[in-house]
C-alpha cells in the first residue's frame, strides 16, 4: 500500500445523513445472515444469528435502511422473549473487507496499517433496548494480505455500551477517550478451539465505563496502547471497520443517524 495514496484518502470514508427516522419505508432484510447494501457508503448491513438452535421459540432480528434527504440511514432491531446466557446474535453495519468474508474491495480506505494512521469516527445513534446487549466498534489486524481466516494476528473491540453484557479474559489496563474511561479486557484464545482445523487468536475488549452513543471518537489512543503493550503489531493490516450489537436477550433498535468515519494523516 503506498502510504501517499493512503493519506490522499483522508476524507469522510463514509457519512450518512443526520435524521432521527427514515424518511420513507425502509428496505428490510430478516433471514439469519442476510445482507443489504447501503447505497452510498461501500458498506455493507449484516444480519449475524450465531446460533439459530440456540435462540427462543419467537426470536426476531432484522436488519434495515431507509433514506432521507437522499442518502441512507441504516439501522436494525432485535426481540428475544425468552432468556439466554450466550450472546446469540450480532447485527451490525461493515465497512470494509472482513477477513471471514469474500472480498468486495468496495473502500479504498481500507485496509490501513497499524501505527501509519488511525480512524475518527464521528456519530450519532439512537439506541432503544432493554435486556443484555452490548454495542460496539470492531476492527480485524490481520499479518499480511489478502485477509484470510489464518492470517488474523488480532480482534480489536472497542464497546462504547455495555449492558449488562461481561467481557472476557483478564483486565489489564484502561485508555480515557470521549470524556470516559475504557477498561481494557485480553482473552488470548478466542477463536475456534475445536473441530479439523481449530485456530485461536487475541481478542481484545475496550469497556467505556458509561455508554457513548454521540460524538468524537479518535482511535489513535486504543491502537496506540495496543502496540505499547505489543498486542498490536505495528504494520499489520486493519481490514475493516464494523459497528453493531452483540445480544443475549432482551429487545431493541439501532438507527445510525449520522456516522463519518475520516483518516486525519500520516503518523510521527
Amino acid at each position: 500500500m503506498a502510504i501517499s495514496k493512503q493519506f490522499l484518502r483522508a476524507a469522510a470514508a463514509l457519512c450518512f445523513a443526520s435524521a432521527a427516522q427514515a424518511a420513507t419505508p425502509p428496505v428490510e432484510a430478516t433471514e439469519d445472515g442476510a445482507r443489504l447494501a447501503v447505497p452510498g457508503t461501500g458498506c455493507v448491513l449484516a444480519n449475524h444469528v450465531w446460533d439459530r438452535k440456540a435462540t427462543p421459540p419467537g426470536y426476531s432480528q432484522a436488519v434495515f435502511y431507509g433514506t432521507k434527504d437522499g442518502r441512507a440511514v441504516p439501522g436494525w432491531r432485535w426481540n428475544n422473549p425468552g432468556k439466554s446466557a450466550i450472546v446469540l446474535a450480532m447485527p451490525e453495519i461493515i465497512c470494509g473487507d472482513k477477513p471471514w468474508d469474500a472480498p468486495l474491495s468496495w473502500r479504498k480506505d481500507f485496509p490501513f496499517r497499524a501505527g501509519e494512521t488511525a480512524p475518527v469516527v464521528r456519530f450519532d445513534i439512537d439506541l432503544e433496548a432493554t435486556g443484555v446487549h452490548n454495542m460496539a466498534f470492531s476492527f480485524w489486524a490481520v499479518s499480511k494480505l489478502p485477509a484470510v481466516q489464518k492470517t488474523i494476528s488480532l480482534e480489536i473491540m472497542v464497546w462504547n455500551v455495555a449492558a449488562g453484557q461481561q467481557p472476557t479474559g483478564e483486565k489489564i489496563g484502561t485508555v480515557d477517550a470521549a470524556g470516559t474511561t475504557f477498561d481494557l479486557y485480553l482473552k488470548k484464545d478466542q477463536g475456534m478451539v475445536t473441530g479439523p482445523d481449530p485456530f485461536t487468536w487475541p481478542l481484545v475488549q475496550y469497556v467505556a465505563r458509561k455508554p457513548v452513543l454521540s460524538g468524537t471518537l479518535d482511535f489513535a489512543p486504543f491502537l496506540d496502547d495496543l502496540m505499547k503493550r505489543q498486542i498490536l503489531v505495528r504494520g499489520h493490516y486493519l481490514t475493516s471497520f464494523e459497528l453493531g450489537n452483540e445480544v443475549t436477550d432482551g429487545s431493541g433498535k439501532a438507527v445510525i443517524r449520522s456516522l463519518e468515519v475520516s483518516f486525519p494523516g500520516p503518523r510521527k
